[in-house]
């Protein structure tokens, strides 16, 4: 069982609280994880390249990183999951700065090196492949290829000189609310790719309580966005609120309009829970 300690909105340690890898965090509170993106002395960036079992399989990522275990600080879990995952150790290590997510609180860190270039390892199960990448080149791939949106806007903050101050919390998209169900796919697939971009949001499960079910009731009869459901009879779901209280069933829609790629599908290809399989 992996232990994480319990931060609070300010990265302060809420002492006398730990978290469990796998299970759900309190509203409130965060889990911290720590990256590392490696800068050779020639000006290269290190890319890895995710095993193709892992979550996004074959994608690749311009940090190492992961959750920092019971007792790390930022620091110690930099270091030691730049070791584990490149084989790199840190003599020096450079604090950029702290993302804050919806229960998450990224620190990012810089490793200067200056070592031969074949001297990467690879971990098995986690990463396949190793590159080392000029700043244009990186800030040129795809974001099919390079693993989440939070990615992509660190590496072009930092390889493009761009560094932030260490005590600076960048927000990513203002706070929207989502009312959901686990038991519907496109729900599922839209989580999964909401996380993977590290988007702030409160999930509503209209599922999991009369309250929250009364809730989206009283949206989805009143709003004319909901029309074409309450003709059809589907449930209408995900339902994305903006933070200016605007509300969107197009959830690929939503993704576009903020410029966050569709990572993750279920089996690969669109599900859908409705009849005439069209969402929910």
């Amino acid at each position: 069982m992996e232990l994480w300690d319990a931060y609070d909105s300010r990265f302060v340690k809420a002492e006398g609280t730990l978290l469990v890898r796998g299970e759900k965090i309190p509203a409130g509170l965060f889990h911290l994880v720590c990256d590392v993106i490696v800068r050779h002395a020639d000006g290269t960036y290190l890319l890895m390249q995710r095993d193709p079992r892992k979550h996004f399989g074959g994608m690749w990522e311009a940090t190492a990183g992961g959750s920092a275990l019971r007792g790390e600080t930022p620091a110690q879990c930099a270091a030691r999951e730049l070791l584990e995952e490149t084989g790199i150790a840190a003599n020096s290590l450079s604090r950029l700065g702290t993302v804050r997510t919806r229960d998450t609180i990224y620190v990012e860190f810089m490793c200067a090196v200056d070592i031969p270039k074949n001297a990467v390892t690879l971990q098995p199960g986690e990463t396949t492949a190793y590159m080392w990448a000029t700043a244009e080149e990186i800030r040129s791939m795809k974001r099919s290829e390079l693993v989440t949106e939070r990615m992509h806007r660190f590496v072009s903050e930092i390889c493009g000189g761009g560094e932030r101050p260490a005590n600076e919390q960048k927000e990513e998209i203002d706070m929207i609310t989502v009312y959901t169900s686990p038991l519907c796919p496109d729900c599922r697939e839209f989580k999964v790719n909401l996380d993977a971009h590290g988007v702030k949001c409160e999930y509503v499960d209209i599922t999991g309580s009369m309250k929250s079910l009364k809730a989206f009731l009283k949206l989805r009869d009143s709003l004319p966005v909901f029309a074409p459901c309450r003709e059809i009879g589907s449930v209408g779901i995900p339902a994305i609120v903006r933070a200016d209280g605007s509300v969107t069933l197009d959830w690929e829609g939503f993704m576009a309009e903020n410029g966050l790629a569709v990572v993750y599908r279920e089996n690969g290809v669109s599900a859908s829970c409705g009849l005439d399989g069209k969402g929910c």
